[in-house]
């Protein structure tokens, strides 16, 4: 029975992988973890039967010796079969948030922030820790500069321990026209409350992400900002995979400039198992999908390599420096 037990649960592990969404790959990889812990206790458990047999000059059954070797057998198994599926799951769950570098479809992986916050450069993540209080720039590329803030400033209660541990907003400046700005909601506005009726969604209204340029707030869509001799594109849009987000959805908000494309994407905090706290959780993951290796500058370039680590970016290393 035990044995069913374990074969029944990576089968369901493994449907619930193909399914691509974070969600389901974060249960799936959860599931993963209580299978391999399940599987090693049925083989400790099979061993000791069996040791115990073998040394019984007197032991008879049922079951019998080699019954016992063949649950072993089985068991051990198991244990590969879940190590197995701990390790496709948790590589699956990476790739879906964003971390380490989502792969695209041509095999190029993207540099990316994202979760504490950490950032991934070519498979090798860093953590940094931000500033609550005011915006640090994090990335230029000629005339644009993207910021970053971390929050929450004031938790809710349950992430008391977890104050400015993700990115709540990002801005980018277009050298010195009104800036775009991206932040996410209030949190607690997306938990699901008992008998409470989920509205309906609307194509034009972003639900986890507020966008605003020059202060000016923009709907989800296609919008175009004009500069000197250019225009940048911006478009916000829900995830084409229509995940949730307690009663929101996971939004992404893609700009786009000459030499330079982020994207920034809404996200819960799938490290946590409650629901709840996974809404409250609620941050910005960004992608970088376009930039010139060679011409960017600034914290995140020299965290990845391209550029020479300076005094103000290694304060970002350690979280003592955060306000300075």
């Amino acid at each position: 029975m035990a044995k069913l037990f374990a074969l029944v649960a990576l089968v369901i592990l493994a449907q619930s992988v193909e399914a691509g969404e974070c969600d389901d790959e974060q249960a799936a990889y959860n599931n993963a973890v209580t299978a391999l812990s399940i599987s090693k206790q049925g083989l400790s458990d099979a061993r000791a039967a069996l040791k115990a047999a073998q040394e019984d000059s007197s032991y008879t059954g049922p079951p019998s010796i080699s019954t016992l070797q063949t649950r072993v057998i089985q068991w051990s198994q198991n244990v590969i079969a879940a190590r197995q599926l701990k390790t496709t799951t948790k590589k699956a769950l990476d790739e879906c948030n964003g971390c380490p570098g989502r792969r695209l479809a041509d095999g190029r992986r993207l540099q990316s922030t994202c979760g504490d916050p950490i950032t991934s450069f070519k498979g090798v993540k860093t953590r940094y820790w931000l500033s609550m209080e005011h915006f640090t720039p994090m990335l230029t590329q000629g005339p644009f500069v993207v910021s970053q803030l971390a929050g929450p400033a004031n938790p809710p209660p349950g992430l008391e321990a977890h104050k400015g541990a993700w990115v709540v907003a990002t801005e980018v400046d277009m050298a010195g026209l009104d800036k775009i700005h991206i932040e996410t909601v209030d949190p607690t506005l997306l938990l699901v409350h008992p008998n409470a009726t989920v509205p309906p969604a609307t194509v034009d209204a972003l639900t986890t992400m507020r966008l605003s340029v020059g202060g000016k707030q923009l709907a989800a869509g296609e919008h175009t900002l004009s500069m000197a001799d250019s225009t940048v594109a911006v478009s916000a849009k829900r995830d084409p995979n229509t995940r949730r987000i307690g009663i929101g959805w996971v939004e992404q908000i893609t700009i786009t400039a000459d030499g330079l494309e982020l994207r920034i994407t809404s996200a819960k905090a799938n490290k946590f198992a409650d629901e709840e706290h996974q809404v409250l959780g609620l941050h910005l993951d960004v992608e970088f999908l376009t930039f010139d290796e060679s011409a960017v500058r600034g914290a995140l370039p020299e965290m990845w390599g391209l550029q020479p680590m300076s005094e103000d970016t290694k304060l970002l290393l350690g979280e003592k420096n955060v306000e300075n």
